[in-house]
């Protein structure tokens, strides 16, 4: 004991000897780390797909994914995701993702999650397990619970110009007027309290929609609600409504409002004509998609268009129109998927391909299914549409298979389905249809020597020479094809050559061919 306790007391009074007791401890725990991996199956178990995130209340979420079609997996776990950051000197800040287990061993796909705070942002991933163990995280899915209605700036709202403003918006008899009003909640529906006949508004976006009568000049009033099952808050705003001009309003001639989505922005023209229909109104145009001030959109979808138009021209007043720009969804096409030849018993594959629309690609949280003998994998898109997955081979007997890819589409890019072939054929040692022949050849010229051979899987071939009148052989650097020609030099006379020829069945050589070299005569013609 005295002597236990005095190596104690020299180890703790001697930093450098207490920090190689520390390293030669972790060392060993590394060591033994690396061990038990090595003789762990470090097989792969896929994370679920298509996790979504719902708030059904001020207090609860529902979460759902799609059922793994991985038949070893058994059981799902749930994890709620924080972000937390923390700080990173020099003013800096830092953050890392935490993962909370909040439901574990769920038998579903699908899980409620209640005494949430109203308004509070929840995200979620789950994992799906197997016997060959835990997947990795899947994509976070991100809600918010309900909160009661509010206007988020006050009596602010916004004019189609994108201007900010307390009121009263300018309104023009017989033109359309666009205002977006900053009411916030979740989820939420607008209407119509109070208001001109002629006013409206949609009841999804709160753009509100007023064509002026003529009995409207001067201010007017309009009051705006927006309400769900927590409360209500209402909005009144005014319209400082002027007569219009008698100058005839031009004709709005719009092109562009139907397009196909292609990854760039879809942008709409308006050529303003006089009452001919041909001759040009000078003036200027703006367009408001959504009640945004914006020329163009992107993602496939419909967007309502108010064209607001200014004339320059004294012969002609202003003018509005109210149009829908519709982007539809792109078709998809697979490319560069190989069929492929393997022998019986190889234990893998890996396939590979490409999804697209010309220049458009799916979108970081899509996947390819792809489907081999009944097993699926879900495989997620990378960069430019590439996907690629590996399936185990080994017990597949020989025959051929389909290889079957499906692509689900999104909001932008249209379903789309493929296949390919996987052809498992017997494993065969390649066996030589063709020997090399001897050359006999001038000093100068071209030799030129042949082998062929058959065999499964696929086989590769590599010249060889003998220097030594064939006691050793030496590979020939890029000699890699059936056909072996090269210069020949007077030295070379008496060298040796074969093919081998190589496979996962085995190795076959060729016979020797014997290159003679008969010296150059120096005549000629």
């Amino acid at each position: 004991m005295f002597h236990l306790h005095t190596r104690r007391s020299r180890l703790a009074h001697n930093p450098r000897r207490r920090n190689v007791a520390r390293r030669r401890r972790l060392i060993a725990a590394e060591i033994g780390a690396l061990e038990i991996l090595e003789d762990r199956c470090l097989l792969t178990t896929l994370a679920p797909v298509n996790v979504k995130a719902t708030a059904l209340s001020a207090s609860s979420v529902a979460l759902s994914w799609n059922a793994s079609t991985d038949p070893t997996v058994n059981a799902y776990d749930v994890y709620q995701v924080t972000v937390v950051v923390s700080g990173g000197g020099k003013g800096s800040h830092g953050s890392r993702t935490v993962y909370t287990l909040i439901a574990s061993n769920l038998q579903t796909t699908s899980d409620t999650f209640t005494g949430l705070s109203s308004g509070s942002t929840e995200s979620y991933a789950v994992t799906a397990l197997s016997p060959a163990g835990q997947s990795p995280y899947s994509a976070t899915a991100t809600t918010q619970t309900w909160y009661a209605p509010r206007l988020l700036y006050g009596p602010y709202f916004k004019l189609s110009s994108g201007y900010e403003t307390l009121g009263p918006a300018p309104a023009t008899v017989g033109l359309i007027t666009q205002v977006t009003l900053y009411m916030v909640g979740n989820p939420l529906t607008y209407s119509k309290v109070s208001g001109p006949s002629t006013l409206s508004i949609n009841s999804k976006t709160g753009v509100v929609t007023y064509t002026p009568a003529s009995g409207d000049v001067g201010t007017v009033s309009a009051t705006l609600k927006a309400s769900n099952s927590l409360g209500s808050v209402t909005q009144t705003i005014q319209f400082d409504v002027t007569a219009n001009s008698n100058l005839p309003a031009p004709k709005l001639l719009v092109s562009g409002t139907t397009a196909t989505y292609n990854g760039q922005g879809q942008y709409i023209t308006v050529t303003p004509v006089g009452s001919d229909g041909v001759t040009p109104v000078s003036g200027t145009y703006q367009l408001a998609i959504n009640g945004s001030a914006t020329n163009g959109a992107y993602l496939a979808g419909t967007y309502p268009v108010l064209v607001t138009f200014t004339s320059s021209d004294p012969n002609y007043g202003n003018a509005t129109l109210l149009t829908n720009l519709v982007i539809g969804k792109a078709a998809t096409a697979f490319s560069n998927l190989s069929s492929q030849t393997i022998a019986v018993g190889a234990p893998t594959i890996t396939v590979s391909g490409k999804i697209a629309s010309g220049t458009a690609y799916p979108g970081g949280a899509d996947y390819i299914a792809i489907v081999l003998n009944g097993v699926t994998e879900d495989v997620p898109i990378g960069s430019y549409g590439n996907f690629s997955a590996t399936f185990a081979t080994g017990g597949l007997p020989v025959g051929s298979y389909n290889i079957s890819y499906a692509f689900a589409g999104d909001q932008n890019l249209k379903a789309h389905n493929a296949v390919s072939t996987l052809t498992v054929v017997p494993l065969q040692v390649p066996q030589v249809t063709q020997n090399p022949t001897n050359e006999t050849i001038t000093a100068g010229d071209f030799a030129s020597f042949t082998a062929t051979a058959t065999g499964s899987p696929t086989i590769t071939v590599q010249w060889q020479v003998s220097t030594d009148g064939g006691q050793t052989f030496t590979n020939i650097a890029g000699a890699t094809s059936d056909t072996l020609t090269f210069y020949v030099y007077s030295t070379e006379n008496g060298y040796k050559y074969r093919a081998v020829f190589t496979n996962s069945a085995g190795v076959t050589f060729s016979s020797i061919a014997t290159l003679t070299v008969e010296a150059d005569s120096g005549g000629g013609g």
